[in-house]
C-alpha cells in the first residue's frame, strides 16, 4: 500500500511504532543501501512515510526532538532529519572508565571527586616525578584498561634543584604516546601555579611549561587544558587553593573537573543536530517519493 509523505517542514511527532518514541537512525557509512529493517516517520496531519534501516541503529528519541524539522524542506527531509537527531540525541552510551594519572595533585581528595563517569581510578602518587610516572604509567597500561587516561604531573619536577624543562616535556609526551598506543584517549592538564611564599622559581617553570605542553598535545591531537593560565587568570586566583598554596581545594578541583568533563561528555549543539542531520541526508542520495530504497 502507498502512503503519502509527510507535509512540506511539518514537525514530527512520532517516529516508530512503539512508546516510548523510537527509531531507526538513517545513516550510512558508505552512501550505499544497506537497508533491512523498516520505520515509519508520521506527522500531525496522519500522513506517513516508510523508510527501512540497518536494525542496529535503533534507537529512543527524546521529548526535545520531537518537533525537530528542516524549515523549508519536503517532508521527507524533515523525517530523515529527525531520525538523524534521534540518533544523536539518544544512541546508547557505553560506560565510561577514567583513570587519573599523576602525583598528588591526582589523589583524592581532588578533582577526580567531581569528573562525570561511571568508573573513576585514582593513580595519583604523591612526591612523584614524570621520570618515574612513565614507567608506573607504562605498567598500569599493560594489565588495565580506560576510556580516558587524564595526565597531571610536573609539579615536583620544578621543586628538584636539578630540574630540566625539556626532560619534563618529554616525559609527559612519553606518557602521551603510551596511552595513545594502548587506544586509550589522554587528556593533558598543564600543572597549575604554585603560589606558596618562597616557590617564585618553581611557579616560573610551571608557566614556561605550559606552551610547550600545548604544543606537544596539538601534535598528537590530544586535548590540553592548561590549568596555568585557568588558574592564574581567575579572579581570586588564592581562593582555589589550600593553604600551602600548591593543591587545589574544592573550589579549584571543581574548576579542574568542569573542564575535563567538557572533553569526556562535550554538550551536543543545535547546530551538531541539523549538521548531523544533513550528513545523513547526503550520505543517503536522492530518494523517489513514496518508495522504499531498496525497492524498484
Amino acid at each position: 500500500m502507498t502512503r503519502d509523505l509527510p507535509e512540506r517542514g511539518a514537525p514530527i511527532t512520532s517516529i516508530g511504532l512503539s512508546s516510548p518514541v523510537s527509531a531507526i537512525a538513517p545513516l550510512s557509512p558508505t552512501g550505499g543501501e544497506i537497508c533491512n529493517r523498516s520505520i515509519t516517520c508520521g506527522t500531525p496531519d496522519g500522513s506517513w512515510d516508510t523508510v527501512e534501516e540497518p536494525p542496529e541503529l535503533r534507537v529512543t528519541l527524546p521529548a526535545a526532538a520531537h518537533h525537530l524539522f528542516l524549515p523549508g524542506s519536503n517532508g521527507e527531509d524533515s523525517c530523515w532529519i529527525a531520525c538523524c537527531a534521534a540518533l544523536l540525541f539518544a544512541a546508547p552510551a557505553s560506560a565510561i572508565t577514567v583513570a587519573g594519572f599523576g602525583d598528588s595533585l591526582t589523589t583524592r581528595p581532588s578533582y577526580l571527586d567531581f569528573v562525570s563517569a561511571d568508573t573513576i581510578v585514582d593513580l595519583g602518587s604523591g612526591g612523584e616525578v614524570t621520570a618515574d610516572g612513565v614507567g608506573r604509567l607504562e605498567t598500569w597500561l599493560t594489565a588495565n584498561d580506560a576510556d580516558f587516561v587524564i595526565l597531571l604531573e610536573g609539579t615536583n619536577d620544578f621543586v628538584a634543584t636539578d630540574y630540566d624543562q625539556s626532560a619534563t616535556a618529554a616525559n609527559l609526551a612519553s606518557m602521551m604516546d603510551l596511552v595513545l598506543a594502548d587506544g586509550a584517549i589522554p587528556i593533558l592538564l598543564g600543572p597549575p601555579p604554585i603560589i606558596a611564599t618562597g616557590e617564585e622559581v618553581a611557579d616560573g617553570r610551571s608557566a614556561a611549561l605550559a606552551p610547550l605542553l600545548s604544543s606537544a598535545a596539538a601534535t598528537r591531537g590530544v586535548a590540553f587544558v592548561d590549568l596555568y593560565d585557568l588558574f592564574s587568570s581567575a579572579a581570586d586566583t588564592a581562593s582555589l587553593y589550600e593553604s600551602d598554596g600548591v593543591h587545589p581545594n574544592s573550589l579549584g578541583d571543581q574548576l579542574i573537573a568542569t573542564h575535563v568533563n567538557a572533553v569526556i561528555t562535550p554538550e551536543p549543539t543545535t547546530s551538531l543536530l541539523l549538521g548531523g542531520g544533513l550528513a545523513c541526508l547526503a550520505a543517503r542520495g536522492p530518494r523517489r517519493r513514496g518508495r522504499h530504497p531498496t525497492r524498484t
